[in-house]
């Protein structure tokens, strides 16, 4: 995910809470969340996504040097692209226009990871927070 993200990072971010709040103890749960943008994604940014989400404790999202992350992406998959929609020939178009708008194209897995650290499911958009909640509790009760 990335803290600017207005298109698939407020949908994984809500259906992950929903599927922590069917049933499960959702604060023994660790989510962690890894930038995809790690050169916005400041300390300061990573705090006020937190706190506009009001995610709790055990929630962490994690930022840094981009070569430090790639490895992470690498493991699950996850390549994104950045695109501020700024013009290399310098003449203005119709799309430079349209893609002013900051953002970063990039996957949204969802993983869940044992207690060992290991993936065993994997979720793709759309996401069902039942199905989620579902492989949460069965991962977590191994």
């Amino acid at each position: 995910m990335f803290t600017r993200c207005t298109d698939v990072c407020p949908i994984v971010t809500s259906t992950i809470r929903t599927a922590l709040r069917n049933g499960l103890e959702d604060e023994k749960v660790q989510v962690h969340i890894i930038t995809v943008d790690p050169e916005q994604d400041t300390p300061e940014a990573a705090i006020q996504f937190v706190e506009k989400w009001n995610l709790p404790s055990n929630w962490s999202f994690i930022s840094g040097k981009e070569q430090d992350l790639r490895p992470i992406w690498n493991s699950y998959f996850v390549n994104p692209v950045n695109s501020n929609g700024n013009s290399k020939s310098g003449v203005a178009s119709l799309k430079s226009a349209m893609d002013r708008r900051y953002k970063v194209i990039h996957t949204a897995p969802v993983f869940v990871l044992d207690r060992d650290g290991i993936a065993r499911v994997l979720h793709t958009n759309p996401i069902d927070p039942i199905q989620l909640a579902k492989d949460i509790e069965i991962i977590g009760t191994r």
